[in-house]
């Protein structure tokens, strides 16, 4: 497999697989305090804990999540880790 597929292949999971988690942990949060997580953390009309709640709890998802793709990724590539694209940190 060349290496500009391997790029697309990782790009596409973990693009694929934060959306997913975003959508997931939003109905989650909606589900817990009944209302929608904040579209903006930083607006007036928002209060300080959701804002960091919601920020932790969405960062810390995607953050597992992806290194969660990335290992399955490495694993079905024979154990080898694909390489980085530009679009993961």
């Amino acid at each position: 497999m060349s290496s500009v597929s391997r790029k697309l292949i990782v790009a596409g999971c973990l693009i694929g697989a934060t959306i997913a988690t975003r959508e997931a942990v939003g109905e989650a949060w909606e589900e817990a305090t009944g209302a929608a997580p904040p579209k903006n953390p930083a607006d007036h009309g928002v209060t300080w804990s959701h804002a960091l709640l919601w920020s932790v709890a969405a960062s810390v998802t995607v953050g597992v999540v992806r290194t969660v793709v990335r290992r399955l990724l490495a694993e079905a590539n024979e154990g080898e880790p694909l390489e980085e694209s530009r679009f993961t940190p």
